[in-house]
């Protein structure tokens, strides 16, 4: 039996099989549990991001008589638009992870199983205030998911953490700009080095080891404060932030 001159998608004469066929795909079609979001705007102070689903909502055209040729007429609505919604930084009550996020980066909406609207006013555990379920509304927020042709360039490494961003901070009050290491393990090796032999000669160094110790602290002392004159570039991050 053919399903035309329904708009429910259900045959003309539906058996009881169908109709919790049709029953079933209208409660998952209605149940929210995860959507990809693009961000329109977010307020750093609150925490909180304007989003847009991506996924649009395909719904019954009721407005159109359905005929044989299309038996099923279809509806595509507008993105749908969820304001403040809650970003979900990686976070304890000892620290934090942020990273800047700008209109058009991506994520996934995690939707909760009841109404967020009492734990967000509590704090801890509270009853839903609410009798819905599976809302969109009460979604979370995660940065990161991004389409498959823009992916993290380059690779990313499979033996160290990295973090990345225009302007790193290590701290929340981070302000000064970190000083890099390869000059600094230059140094301390030549200075190691130079210890190293003259110590061999303990518990009497001869005059001539000692004056080699001294030489080779000067000379690496002159290289460190030449490289540390000019440009700040040389030993001083232009990215990295400490506080």
């Amino acid at each position: 039996m053919g399903r035309a001159n329904r708009t429910d998608g259900l045959p003309l004469n539906p058996t009881l099989h169908d109709l919790f066929v049709e029953a079933l795909r209208e409660l998952e079609l209605r149940l929210d549990t995860h959507k990809t979001a693009t961000v329109v705007s977010y307020n750093p102070a609150t925490q909180r991001a304007n989003v847009t689903v991506d996924q649009l909502q395909v719904v019954k055209d009721l407005a159109k008589n359905p005929t044989r040729a299309e038996p099923n007429p279809k509806l595509t609505l507008d993105p749908e638009t969820l304001n403040d919604v809650p970003v979900a930084w990686p976070r304890t009550g000892a620290g934090y992870l942020t990273f800047p996020l700008n209109p058009g980066d991506k994520g996934v909406l995690h939707v909760q199983d009841r109404s967020l609207d009492a734990y967000l006013v509590a704090g801890q555990t509270a009853e839903p205030a609410t009798r819905w379920t599976h809302d969109a509304a009460d979604s979370v927020f995660v940065p990161g998911i991004f389409h498959s042709a823009d992916p993290i360039l380059p690779a990313t490494s499979v033996t160290g953490t990295v973090i990345e961003g225009e302007l790193v901070k290590l701290g929340r009050l981070a302000l000064s700009p970190a000083m890099k290491g390869t000059l600094w393990a230059a140094y301390v090796t030549t200075v190691e080095g130079a210890f190293v032999t003259w110590t061999a000669a303990q518990p009497d160094p001869t005059p001539a080891a000692n004056t080699a110790f001294i030489g080779t602290l000067g000379a690496a002392n002159k290289v460190l404060f030449t490289a540390l004159s000019v440009p700040a570039t040389n030993w001083l991050s232009t990215k990295v932030q400490v506080e």
